[in-house]
């Protein structure tokens, strides 16, 4: 087969000369007579390949009928021309997609002219397949999406956001945005895509109303983003747009639950103050009266009397004292940390001064040494070490003096200090029933005591950030403090500690 130019007819010298496209004579069976190199060059076919072989034999079999149609149509005495898009099987045995020209030639057979457009084609279809991954991943988002241009509409909305607004799809496309935003939010969302429009960022996030069918406000997050072309160029806005309704109520609900604990802690330093001067006062003067009685008129009184008076007395005194307790822990419940480093080998030396006189007493031991310094409220911490002292003095066994030892060790970020004693101890079921204000144990007696000192420890150390736990056990009690070493962790809040 000759790959020269045909002689004689111009109009098939130029055409081939162009070189790029794929160039053949046909004749009246359709076998290449004439063929250029460019066969050779994308296709891989030799004119020895290509000689006396019919072109329909490269082409695949579902668009051989496309070609005969195209062959059978032409005719050169109207100068008809067909183009037609076929795949032609290169030597390699792949397929390759052109587009043909074809036009019958009085004087040389049929005249073909081929561009190969493989890679258009796949490129085309590449384009298609992630327009569909993205079509379908956008219907079945189950958060709403949506495609929007730059002025503002709609351009393509999913089921998730048509169900979220309750609209059918129509109208929203090709509806501007404004109409289903509530008019609180309209000029924030125009600040926001003047923000994307004018290069200052890619994207926004931010919390927005949008109007329902029925005419009820949306809360929604979203988050919006600018699609640009390869030249950077604006193309359309893409957004996400999530339900927040119930993020919003459980935000409302949480904010009624500060402010009703606000009003509690008011609340408490009010009884804190009635209780300072409408019950304190009261009881010192029948405390100061019964003293008297007591002390100077035992021999008007029958001794039954004098066990009467006493017993009065030393109930008269409880009270006191449960008073003092519920005004410190108010007092520690509401009033800021004063948060600074503090040496708690001082501190537990303050301590043994504050109960000299019940350690004294008692012959009580408190052994403790090589403590920590710690970050923390100074006079809270005291007050959490002098509870946890007093304690083991109070329930104490009757048979010997009461030991009360301080060990410390680190773990991770916080200090572990724990306190043991020898004492009466408790029943392992109420290790969290001891820290409940005036709680009661699992037979469903009363705590000895105010149970007032135990809840007050808790209750500090949770202000610092940290933990107090305790151990039932066979000979004594064990109480675990765990104090952050960084006071980033300690709350200023007093509303913190409401619980």
């Amino acid at each position: 087969m000759d790959t020269s130019p045909p002689p004689g007819d111009p109009t098939l010298r130029s055409l081939w000369e162009l070189g790029d496209e794929l160039f053949a004579v046909l004749d009246a069976d359709g076998r290449p007579q004439v063929a250029n190199t460019a066969w050779t060059r994308d296709l891989g076919w030799s004119p020895r390949m290509l000689a006396d072989r019919p072109l329909v034999d490269l082409v695949h079999p579902e668009d051989r009928q496309s070609l005969a149609d195209g062959l059978n149509g032409l005719d050169h005495t109207r100068g008809t021309v067909a183009v037609l898009e076929i795949r032609i099987q290169a030597a390699d045995g792949r397929y390759h997609d052109l587009t043909l020209r074809l036009q019958r030639s009085p004087t040389a057979g049929v005249c073909l002219i081929a561009h190969d457009v493989t890679s258009e084609r796949s490129a085309q279809r590449e384009l298609d397949d992630s327009e569909r991954r993205f079509r379908l991943a956008m219907e079945h988002a189950p958060i709403g999406m949506a495609l929007a241009d730059l002025k503002g509409s709609w351009i393509r909305v999913n089921d998730a956001l048509c169900r979220l607004l309750g609209r059918k799809r129509e109208e929203l496309v090709g509806h501007v945005v404004d109409e289903v935003t509530h008019p609180d939010d309209i000029e924030r969302s125009h600040a926001e895509m003047r923000t994307l429009l004018s290069g200052e960022r890619d994207h926004f996030t931010f919390d927005k109303k949008y109007l329902h069918a029925d005419g009820h406000a949306v809360d929604v997050a979203v988050t919006a983003s600018l699609v640009r072309d390869d030249d950077g160029k604006p193309l359309y806005i893409i957004g996400q747009l999530v339900d927040i309704t119930e993020r919003i109520r459980a935000e409302a609900r949480l904010r009624a639950t500060v402010q009703e604990l606000q009003r509690a802690n008011e609340a408490l330093e009010n009884f804190a103050t009635i209780a300072s001067h409408d019950l304190k006062s009261p009881m010192a003067i029948v405390q100061g009266l019964l003293q008297t009685i007591v002390t100077r008129s035992p021999e008007a009184l029958g001794e039954g009397d004098l066990d009467l008076l006493r017993r009065a007395l030393a109930h008269a005194s409880t009270l006191t004292g449960a008073i003092d307790g519920l005004l410190e822990m108010s007092r520690t419940r509401t009033r800021p940390l004063q948060v600074g480093s503090v040496d708690l080998n001082r501190t537990l030396d303050e301590v043994r001064d504050l109960l000299h006189d019940d350690i004294e007493r008692e012959g009580a031991t408190i052994e403790g040494s090589d403590l920590p310094m710690v970050d923390g409220d100074p006079a809270l911490l005291r007050l959490l070490l002098q509870n946890l002292v007093a304690n083991a003095i109070k329930f104490r066994q009757t048979d010997r003096p009461p030991i009360v030892t301080f060990d410390v060790d680190r773990d991770g970020a916080s200090w572990e200090l724990t306190v043991s004693d020898n004492g009466r101890g408790f029943e392992e079921q109420d290790e969290e029933v001891i820290f409940e204000l005036f709680g009661r144990t699992g037979d469903g007696e009363r705590i000895e005591g105010a149970g007032i000192g135990l809840a007050t420890c808790r209750q500090i150390a949770d202000r610092h950030g940290g933990s107090i736990r305790a151990i039932a056990m066979d000979d004594g009690a064990r109480f675990v403090v765990r104090l952050p070493a960084d006071t980033t962790t300690a709350s200023t809040d007093p509303t913190a500690a409401s619980s």
